[in-house]
C-alpha cells in the first residue's frame, strides 16, 4: 500500500511521509502536479495527499478527481468550501498537529475499504441514476458532480433508504468522525445535495425531522415534520 505526498516544502513533506509510515503506507514524495499525476497510474496506489498551492487550488484538485477515486486530504491555506466542492475529501489548514492528520488518514482510507465495490457502483433513485465511485447523478437532464462529501453523505442515506439517521450517525457512518465533520457540515451538505437532487430531477427527498435527524424519501410530501408514519420510502436496486 502506498500514498502519494505533494508538497513543495520539505519540512512538511517529511512529517507527511512520516505519518504515511506510521500508518503502513509507502509514501511517494514529490514537489509538483505533473509528477503526482504520474503517480496516480501506480496499482498500489491508496490515498493522496497534496498541498493546495502546489496542486494548483480548486483547479487542481478538480483535475485529480477527474483521474482517480482515490481519497484526497488537501492541506494548507484556502476556501474549505470550494476544495471539498472541488473534490477533495477532507482539507487541514496548515500548520496542523500530526495527530489530527494521522487521524483524518485513517479516516479516509477505513472509508475506502469499508464500501464493497457492489455498493459503489450504481444506485437508481427514481428517475436517476446515481454512481457513488464517480459522484455524480445521470438523468435525461444531463450529468451533476457531487463532491466527496455530498456522495458519501448521499450513499449512507440511500443504503438506510426510509431510516432516520441522525446528524451523528452521518459524521460517523458517512464521513468517518473527523473533527472537520460538524453539526453545520451536516446541514450544508443536506441542503446542497437537496438543491442537485432537484436539479436533476429525482423523485427522492432528503426529509428532515426535527430533533431526530434525516429520512430519503420517495415523495415531495410524504414525511410529516413530526416523525410519524413515513411515506414510501425509495427503491434503490443496485447494478
Amino acid at each position: 500500500m502506498a500514498a502519494v505526498v505533494l508538497d513543495q516544502e520539505p519540512d512538511y513533506r517529511e512529517v507527511v511521509a512520516l505519518i504515511c509510515r506510521r500508518l503502513g503506507l509507502q509514501p511517494l514524495c514529490v514537489d509538483d502536479s505533473d509528477r503526482l499525476l504520474e503517480a496516480l497510474s501506480d496499482p498500489g496506489l491508496h490515498l493522496v495527499i497534496a498541498d493546495a498551492d502546489a496542486l494548483g487550488g480548486a483547479d487542481g484538485i478538480a483535475m485529480v478527481r477527474r483521474r482517480t477515486d482515490l481519497p484526497l486530504v488537501v492541506l494548507g491555506g484556502g476556501p474549505t468550501e470550494r476544495y471539498l466542492e472541488a473534490g477533495a475529501d477532507y482539507h487541514l489548514p496548515k500548520p496542523f498537529a500530526p495527530g489530527l492528520l494521522r487521524t483524518t488518514a485513517q479516516a479516509a482510507l477505513r472509508r475506502a475499504v469499508s464500501v464493497t465495490p457492489m455498493a459503489r457502483s450504481r444506485m437508481v433513485l427514481g428517475q436517476v441514476v446515481f454512481e457513488p465511485t464517480r459522484r455524480r447523478l445521470h438523468s435525461d437532464r444531463g450529468r451533476l458532480s457531487l463532491t466527496g462529501r455530498e456522495a458519501d453523505l448521499l450513499e449512507f442515506l440511500a443504503t438506510h433508504t426510509g431510516q432516520v439517521i441522525s446528524r451523528a450517525q452521518i459524521i460517523d457512518g458517512a464521513w468517518g468522525g473527523v473533527a472537520e465533520a460538524t453539526d453545520a457540515a451536516v446541514v450544508s451538505s443536506v441542503y446542497r445535495l437537496r438543491r442537485k437532487l432537484h436539479e436533476a430531477g429525482a423523485s427522492v427527498r432528503i426529509a428532515t425531522l426535527p430533533g431526530q435527524g434525516y429520512r430519503l424519501l420517495l415523495d415531495a410530501g410524504a414525511a410529516p415534520a413530526d416523525g410519524g408514519a413515513p411515506g414510501q420510502t425509495a427503491m434503490l436496486p443496485r447494478s
